[in-house]
């Protein structure tokens, strides 16, 4: 049976907003009460809004007091919806740049840098700072210098092109432009910096496509670590840092100028390089396994034995650093309620790259801006409806979000609870008239907005 009438009920409460005049409810758990059994948190079933207000106060950061403040956050949430989540200790393996710098040249005799981006962080700052838009899975410590080289998109036939206009690569650094949206990317910046180092690059500067005439941001991307033998292996082959668009043109600007015969027989002016303008980049990364907690939850399920897994910590690429994505799980599963004497699927908080349970069903990754992405049961029928289009923005706030939104958000969020509830219960039939009603608000949840695109 799909969501029905106590589930949308349950659901409608959950997204129900505080009356007017009355305070907003707190999100900081409750202390734990003295009386005879567990008490429970005194967080009301408030809107899914202010959770995820609270969940980006501060970077959720694997290892920080950020990452232990979210998952108190969504333990109280759940336990305000009469749930009964099972904390659970784990390890998982932080790589967050400390210091990305990059600087920037007129030609190979400057010393003195006419432009740049200095980035730092510090986990054990006591206040966590905002992250770096820096990559991911850098080098542990690298330094580079080389010649500029526009390399377009950085895909194979950037290079290629490269080969023919007969380009020395060698001990240069690689600019590539990429779209900001992950949607739209053709690449990942791991497949860029693999082909920058078979060609001898020797570092990577990734810059964006201008968004739109307000926006100019960075490319914030999710490095997922290479599956190598050694820790070497799993890290980028070259050191890659993300620049704006400002400091590309800067770049751009000052490169050689080129003649290239086009397929008419006329000949073009293209600026590419290398050179004689130079980047110097000055990356440190260290990787290390931290300490951290989980959360387990058993949902009711049509067809039990799934494992779904719900990313706790901060998502740079991803609108509100992935909150929201938290918010529909737990929105989801107080819909669905606690688990009966029926079929249960686990629902897992938990940090990217901690060690799953030895014993686990099949696994599906709830992971999106504003909606799953392709993976759960009910998107295999129904085909890859692809993620939101939404383009993060490094600093943006709740009510900066649903304003770009055009007052969105809450709708979308409802929309994507829906669908995630759906999916979780199991009953992916889309001929059904509740998965037929969930797909279609999914659609339209994915329809980018003028913002979007």
């Amino acid at each position: 049976m799909a969501l029905c009438a106590p589930t949308l009920a349950a659901l409608l409460l959950l997204l129900q907003a505080p009356p007017q005049g009355a305070p907003a409810a707190s999100l900081d758990p409750a202390p734990t009460g003295t009386g005879a059994g567990p008490a429970l948190d005194t967080l009301p079933a408030g809107d899914l809004d202010a959770l995820v207000g609270g969940l980006t106060r501060s970077p959720r950061v694997v290892g920080t007091g950020g990452h232990d403040r979210g998952l108190a956050l969504i333990e109280a949430a759940l336990r305000a919806a009469s749930l009964r989540p099972v904390r659970v200790e784990v390890e998982a393996t932080r790589a967050i740049p400390t210091r990305s710098d990059v600087l920037l040249f007129e030609d190979s005799l400057a010393t003195a840098a006419f432009a740049g981006l200095k980035e730092r962080w510090n986990p054990e700052a006591a206040a966590p700072s905002p992250l770096p838009a820096a990559f991911a899975w850098n080098p542990s410590s690298a330094e580079a210098r080389g010649a500029v080289v526009d390399l377009g998109a950085g895909l194979s036939a950037d290079f290629a092109e490269a080969e023919q206009m007969r380009l020395s690569l060698e001990g240069t650094i690689a600019l590539v432009t990429v779209p900001a949206t992950p949607a739209n990317r053709k690449a990942s910046i791991r497949s860029i910096a693999a082909q920058a180092a078979t060609h001898g690059c020797v570092g990577v500067l990734v810059a964006p496509l201008r968004p739109g005439l307000a926006r100019d941001d960075f490319v914030l991307a999710d490095i997922r670590p290479a599956h190598g033998r050694t820790l070497e292996e799993t890290k980028l082959p070259v050191p890659c840092a993300p620049i704006r668009s400002a400091e590309a043109d800067l770049i751009r600007a000052r490169l050689k100028v080129r003649r290239i015969r086009g397929a008419n027989g006329r000949a073009t002016t293209v600026r590419v390089g290398p050179g004689p303008v130079e980047a110097g980049l000055n990356i440190e990364c260290p990787v290390t396994t931290v300490r951290a907690e989980a959360l387990q939850l058993e949902v009711p399920a049509a067809r039990a034995g799934a494992f779904h897994v719900v990313s706790t910590d901060h998502r740079p690429d991803l609108a509100l650093g992935g909150a929201p994505a938290i918010a529909v799980a737990v929105g989801a599963a107080a819909a669905l309620g606690p688990a009966g004497e029926g079929g249960t699927a686990t629902l897992w908080f938990a940090p990217r790259r901690a060690a799953l349970p030895a014993e686990h069903g099949p696994v599906f990754q709830l992971d999106a801006v504003l909606a799953p992405r392709p993976g759960t049961p009910l998107m295999a029928r129904l085909g890859p409806l692809g993620p939101s289009r939404l383009a993060p923005l490094l600093d943006e706030s709740s009510a900066q979000l649903d304003a770009r939104l055009a007052g969105q958000l809450q709708p979308r969020i409802a929309a994507a609870v829906d669908w995630v509830g759906y999916s979780l219960r199991g009953e992916d039939e889309p001929r059904r008239a509740a998965g037929a009603q969930a797909a279609r608000a999914l659609e339209r949840l994915l329809a980018p907005l003028p913002s979007e695109r």
